[in-house]
């Protein structure tokens, strides 16, 4: 996933539009010329969950199919 198709710069956190101020929010970043995707909460930036392409993709269409 190209940094450009998810709507960032290669390295730079992202929230979702709905979180607010500065509550426990998702923060994703794409790295690695987009080969992978980090995960974070806003309130403990310190774990950092990292996947690669397939195991993205495998856990996007898991949270879609309401399996997680």
């Amino acid at each position: 996933m190209p940094a450009e198709q998810f709507g960032a710069v290669e390295g730079e956190w992202r929230r979702s539009r709905s979180c607010v101020g500065e509550g426990h929010c998702v923060e994703l970043s794409v790295i690695d010329r987009g080969t992978q995707v980090r995960m974070r909460n806003s309130t403990t930036p310190e774990t950092v969950l990292v996947f690669d392409a397939n195991e993205w993709r495998f856990f996007l269409d898991a949270v879609k199919a309401d399996e997680l």
